[in-house]
């Protein structure tokens, strides 16, 4: 079972690492390099600290992390096991990149830290033997990252974009609308004249059919066709009968 778990960890640390060196990327923040560049163990602490990154100092950065978040983790009463709000800032003055404030690569990057707590929480369940915590704080590592991947999907993404264009054309519609009806008004109100006209009202079944029909033999009225007229017509006799 611990064992399952570990791997469910390292699984879990590969995409958040991986999610990380993408969105240094974006941000210009990784070292352009070959492989025999990288930096060797004797200077990745400096470049853990330097503004131009790869995966290996994000990986090394990032178990940093993790293994001084569970030096963090206090106790209260209950036995509550935590790391408190101030020791949470105090890791995110260290290991946030303070550039990205006021932009939506800074939730990105706190979404994928708060991660990285959860598996210092995971970890430190599995060294205390509490495997009820342990699958607890896993589940909410995972649900944290996924969260942080709806907020950078690019599907996500597209999906606002087409709320966004449905509305705009919603808005669009409406205004087409009312300058039609606009438009239409003349002609329906002519149809209204000529069906008071002959009473209409008064001739029983099959009047709708007949009206539409003299109108369109004897084109009385232009840009309306013989559907559209028998609809309206009867509209507006049934919703004149309920006023009278």
């Amino acid at each position: 079972m611990i064992e399952q778990v570990r791997t469910q960890i390292q699984v879990l640390r590969v995409k958040l690492d991986s999610d990380l060196f993408i969105l240094y990327e974006r941000n210009n923040l990784i070292e352009k390099e070959d492989n025999n560049s990288l930096p060797s163990s004797s200077n990745i602490d400096d470049d853990l600290y330097n503004h131009k990154y790869n995966l290996i100092t994000i990986n090394e950065k990032m178990y940093r992390l993790t293994n001084q978040a569970k030096l963090e983790i206090t106790s209260t009463e209950g036995n509550i096991y935590q790391i408190n709000t101030e020791s949470t800032e105090n890791l995110a003055k260290i290991f946030l990149y303070q550039n990205f404030k006021k932009n939506l690569d800074n939730i990105i990057e706190r979404g994928l830290f708060s991660a990285y707590l959860y598996i210092a929480l995971t970890e430190f369940f599995i060294i205390n033997n509490n495997m009820e915590q342990v699958l607890h704080c896993l589940c909410i590592a995972n649900i944290t990252y996924g969260s942080t991947l709806t907020i950078k999907n690019k599907i996500i993404s597209l999906e606002i974009g087409k709320v966004s264009t449905s509305e705009s054309n919603s808005k669009n519609a409406k205004i087409k609308a009312k300058k039609y009806a606009e438009n239409r008004a003349p002609t329906l109100r002519k149809l209204e004249s000529l069906w008071d006209e002959d009473n209409w009202t008064s001739k029983g079944r099959g009047k709708y059919e007949k009206f539409a029909t003299q109108i369109i033999y004897h084109d009385q009225v232009e840009g309306i066709g013989f559907d559209s007229i028998k609809k309206y017509i009867s509209k507006y006799d049934k919703t004149k009968n309920k006023k009278t």
